[in-house]
C-alpha cells in the first residue's frame, strides 16, 4: 500500500480464468476507498471494475481471504475525521 492509500494486487496466475488472463497486463490498481481493510501483505479477493486496453486493470477488495500479520504495532491516532495507527 502506498502512504497515500491506493495499493495494488498481484494477481495468482492460478485464479484467473483464460480471456481474463490474456487482458490483464500487471498488477491491480485498487483506490484508497476500494482497499477496506485489507493490509500490505494480506491475500485478497478482488473484484475487477475496468480493464484498459493497454492491460491495466482497476478493481475492489472484496473481502480479505488471509492475513499476512495477526497483530499490528504502532499507536493508534484519533481525529475528528478518521482514526487511524
Amino acid at each position: 500500500m502506498h502512504r497515500d492509500g491506493f495499493g495494488f494486487v498481484i494477481p495468482d496466475p492460478k485464479s484467473l480464468s483464460g480471456p481474463l488472463k490474456s487482458k490483464l497486463a500487471g498488477d491491480i490498481f485498487i483506490a484508497p476507498h476500494q482497499i477496506g481493510t485489507a493490509m500490505h501483505g494480506d491475500q485478497v479477493l478482488v473484484e475487477i471494475a475496468n480493464v484498459r486496453p493497454d492491460g491495466r486493470a482497476e478493481g475492489r477488495i472484496v473481502r480479505t481471504v488471509n492475513r499476512a500479520h495477526s497483530t499490528v504495532v504502532g499507536i493508534f491516532h484519533y481525529s475528528s475525521r478518521r482514526n487511524y495507527v
